[in-house]
């Protein structure tokens, strides 16, 4: 069964614009059902088939007139936690953009809110603001009234801090607009929508964030250190030399006997990627990616095409915390490679060869440890990158002969974890 991000408890709203969306109504996926919908022809939102990305749906508002009216949705006073996936259009002070307005106990989620060029939410009395910003993004408001509240784009904090009393949920409620008017309208691209009835813990909300950038196509945009980004080093999937390397120590005798020992119980791989330089873009990919990570100080994921794949594969450890592992065997020789970097939503469990579901265990994509007490042998399925850096603080020299149609050669190699 495939994880979805309603598998985490609470959530009372969840709209996808790749499901149920029309101009006159979207439905709603929780188990709530509110009805989000618009009577009046003329301040109906378009559905755009092939507006994310030129390849998936998305709710398009004009920042005129459009808005959904929201009924259905009421709940008592309590903490939530607000997930949208956006491609705001329109950066300016007034009017005001706002993601979602509810009347009862005045909530505000805004892409624009009170100052010029700042987003943030209202509980009632006062903002709370962030740098908001145009561009596809996952924004997070999480309110918390032990905590205080904290808004995230892309899982990066932005604004934290200010406190919050519960509020309720009711009354008008308006999707991209004010609640008492065709008013405050956001302008841009809604392309998915969630609530919850509780402030989500850290855990929770990186696994939703996660979840909605692998199905957006957004994970590039996540924060550089959060466990579900996927930034990869843009090569083609042939034409490069790669392979695992080792540090061994040989003690030679006089005799000709040797005493070998390995100097790390790990494997590293190195890299040599053979980049092809077809136009003026594909370099400045390269550039992009490399400056990005300034040589070798940051770390990235890299697919070895020759072995990222895994089925049916024993994992190690004990109680509930197991480790993803690949079995390599040669005769009686076998080396268990720990699986650091599993692929987001490639892992499938297997108790005793039944699949798992996937709502009843965790995966740390940072470590490769899934939290989960088996009844029986625990196997499984599953993609895995390396975590590399650049072996070069310098690309002058595999530039140096740069023309279009050459051939760029990058070293990488795999960093211990």
């Amino acid at each position: 069964m495939s994880w979805d991000i309603d598998d985490i408890a609470g959530q009372i709203l969840w709209l996808d614009a790749r499901t149920g969306a029309t101009s006159a109504a979207w439905a709603d996926q929780s188990a709530t059902g509110a009805t989000v919908a618009q009577s009046t022809a003329a301040n109906r939102p378009t559905v755009v088939s092939d507006g994310w990305f030129d390849t998936m749906p998305v709710v398009q508002f004009d920042g005129t007139n459009d808005f959904f009216s929201v009924t259905g949705l009421s709940h008592a006073a309590s903490d939530y936690t607000f997930f949208v996936v956006s491609n705001p259009s329109l950066l300016m002070e007034r009017p005001y953009q706002y993601y979602i307005d509810i009347q009862t106990g005045r909530l505000i989620f805004a892409h624009v809110g009170k100052h010029d060029g700042a987003g943030g939410f209202y509980n009632g009395s006062l903002w709370m603001d962030y740098a908001a910003d145009t561009g596809p993004q996952i924004v997070t408001m999480r309110l918390d009234s032990t905590n205080g509240a904290s808004i995230y784009r892309n899982g990066e904090l932005m604004v934290s801090g200010k406190s919050y009393t519960q509020l309720a949920i009711g009354g008008t409620i308006n999707l991209g607009s004010f609640n008492a008017s065709a008013g405050s309208l956001f302008q841009g691209d809604i392309a998915a929508l969630a609530i919850y009835d509780t402030a989500l813990s850290d855990d929770d909300m990186r696994l939703i964030v996660g979840k909605l950038a692998s199905d957006w196509q957004l994970s590039e945009y996540l924060a550089a250190d959060h466990p579900f980004t996927s930034a990869r080093f843009p090569i083609p999937e042939w034409g490069s030399a790669f392979g695992p390397t080792y540090q061994s120590m040989i003690d030679s005798m006089a005799s000709g006997y040797e005493h070998r020992e390995a100097v790390y119980s790990t494997i590293e791989r190195a890299f040599d990627c053979r980049f092809e330089v077809q136009s003026m873009d594909d370099l400045q990919e390269l550039l992009a990616f490399f400056m990005a990570h300034m040589g070798r100080a940051y770390t990235f994921r890299h697919r070895d095409w020759s072995d990222y794949t895994a089925e049916y594969e024993l994992l190690t450890g004990s109680g509930s915390a197991w480790q993803l592992t690949k079995q390599y065997t040669a005769g009686n020789l076998t080396y268990n490679r720990p699986i650091k970097r599993p692929v987001p939503w490639s892992v499938t469990l297997y108790d005793d060869g039944v699949v798992v579901d996937d709502a009843n265990y965790t995966i740390d994509y940072t470590t490769g440890i899934v939290t989960y007490a088996p009844m029986g042998t625990l196997t499984a399925d599953f993609e895995f990158d390396c975590l590399c850096r650049f072996d070069t603080d310098d690309l002058s020299q595999a530039l140096s002969e740069y023309n279009l149609g050459s051939t760029v050669t990058v070293p990488l190699l795999e960093v211990a974890q």
